[in-house]
């Protein structure tokens, strides 16, 4: 073999990895950037908002009419962030809680959101086959780019209240800073 046949074998190589790195991998919903681009795809006819306005200013309102709120945890909880100053949480409950039933952590999460007076409602879906996974929405938006197992999210609940007032009172839904049980 000479050089170029080598180059071309390990090209071909890299090419057929970089594929299969592709089928394999598991594909994750991008939780923030999908929907993004899904409201300024459907509303592209209406010039009388700008891009930022349709995606912060008037984002529940853009949702509502050119997406509609899907009848699933994830639709359920964005809806409730648009309609209430409050966090809708998707819950996708799968079978690696063990002996832990979702509802009771379910609760934890509203009863640790409430210490820090905020106030949550989590929607469920029990038995989902690819394991338990949470979205967090604050007024329409998801506050992570990714589904975190609710292991990781508890980890973040001080964060999560933290900045759901502040996204909050900066978005009027709010009008001063709840002070804290602590």
């Amino acid at each position: 073999m000479n050089i170029k046949q080598i180059r071309y074998v390990r090209f071909r190589l890299i090419g057929l990895w970089l594929l299969a790195c592709l089928v394999v991998s598991p594909a994750y919903a991008d939780l923030k950037t999908d929907i993004d681009q899904l409201i300024i795809r459907k509303s592209a006819a209406d010039k009388t908002l700008t891009k930022q306005e349709k995606l912060f200013d008037y984002r529940c309102d853009m949702i509502a009419k050119y997406l509609g709120f899907p009848d699933t945890p994830t639709g359920k909880a964005t809806k409730y962030s648009c309609d209430v100053p409050a966090v809708g949480i998707a819950f996708y409950a799968g079978k690696d809680l063990g002996k832990h039933p979702p509802e009771k952590i379910a609760q934890y999460f509203r009863d640790e959101l409430a210490k820090h007076n905020v106030k949550a409602k989590i929607f469920i879906k029990h038995d989902h086959e690819y394991g338990s996974s949470m979205g967090f929405y604050i007024n329409g938006d998801s506050w992570l780019g990714k589904p975190k197992r609710p292991s990781e999210g508890v980890k973040m609940i001080e964060a999560l209240a933290a900045e759901t007032k502040l996204i909050l009172l900066t978005e009027g839904r709010i009008k001063k800073w709840p002070k804290s049980i602590k």
